[in-house]
């Protein structure tokens, strides 16, 4: 009796150790495009000299591109944040957006990636520290493109998230 009760407890004892030990809770980075906007879950830090990736999940029946940017010094999410809302402005104005430009916005393009609808990508995170944002960029179900080499202008332009590579 007492062998049977020893393989028990041995056997619970490895559930529990299993159970602890990841298994359960999702823990992937990930930012999410939905017809309500695009939300970041995941850390604010991360290591430099560590190559890790945000998952790219495009929950839309659009296409969509996704981008990791380094700031330029002294450039905030929202500084980002309102660029954008300018660029949508004088888009359908049908004029360049003033200063700041995308340049004083951004040192370098960390990762990018094009996503088909209700599909997922990767972005690897890697580089030098520095301050980051997330830009998820919905494209219209039309495609206006007047050739394979353009990018249309997203019908969508949102900014969840600014992390930081430390």
């Amino acid at each position: 009796m007492s062998q049977r009760m020893s393989m028990r407890a041995m056997v619970l004892g490895m559930l529990v150790l299993n159970a602890g030990c990841g298994g359960g809770a999702d823990e992937t980075s990930r930012a999410t495009l939905s017809d309500s906007g695009c939300a970041y879950s995941g850390p604010q830090t991360y290591t430099h000299g560590l190559i890790e990736n945000i998952e790219a999940a495009n929950a839309t029946l659009h296409f969509a591109r996704f981008a990791i940017y380094e700031l330029a010094p002294e450039v905030t999410i929202d500084d980002v944040r309102r660029f954008y809302e300018r660029s949508r402005v004088a888009h359908d104005r049908g004029e360049e957006p003033g200063p700041p430009t995308y340049g004083d916005l951004y040192r370098r393009v960390i990762a990018r990636s094009v996503t088909e609808p209700e599909a997922r990508s990767v972005l690897p995170v890697s580089g030098p520290a520095g301050k980051l944002v997330i830009v998820c960029f919905e494209d219209s179900a039309v495609d206006t493109r007047q050739s394979s080499q353009d990018s249309p202008f997203p019908t969508a332009i949102y900014v969840p998230a600014e992390i930081e590579i430390r």
